[in-house]
Parts: structure tokens; sequence; C-alpha cells
């Protein structure tokens, strides 16, 4: 028997802020509407995060530099840093 492993994303539809008594909210793992409201897992939503936090320290890393090396030293870094993030 193979293991079943939850969608990576599912929309709710006909959201309404009082769902609980409403009893309209639903979900699907496709996009029916314009209007629904896509959620990830934590899991996927944690390394977005954790990636997102490295590009911000990949370009704080570049924009302290800027002012004092040449472009060159510049475009060094950026590829480091981008090196650094694809690792992830």
């Amino acid at each position: 028997m193979s293991e079943l492993k939850p969608p990576q994303k599912i929309y709710l539809q006909d959201y309404c802020e009082d769902y609980l008594s409403d009893g309209n909210t639903t979900w699907c793992d496709d996009k029916q509407n314009d209007d629904d409201i896509e959620y990830i897992l934590q899991s996927e939503y944690d390394a977005l995060h954790a990636e997102n936090e490295k590009l911000k320290e990949a370009l704080k890393t570049i924009a302290n530099i800027t002012g004092v090396l040449h472009v060159s030293y510049i475009a060094k870094y950026a590829q480091q840093a981008l090196k650094e993030v694809k690792e992830c």
C-alpha cells in the first residue's frame, strides 16, 4: 500500500469570516475561482522563509561592500551568495 501525501497547496473556496456558522467554506487542491485563498504546507513555507532570509543576508552583504570595493568584487560576492542560496 502506497503512502498518501498531502497536496503541496490547497485553495479555500467560498471563504467568509464566519465560516463556522455558515458552513459553505470548502477547499480543493485546484484553484476554482479568482477569490480562492491559496495555502501551502508549513514545511514549504519554512523552506521558502529560510531561503528568503539567506537572500536578504546576501543582499545586505552586497550593499555593505558597494561603497568600498570595485564592481568586480560585487559581482564575485553576488555569485557566491547565489551559489549559497541554490545549495539550500
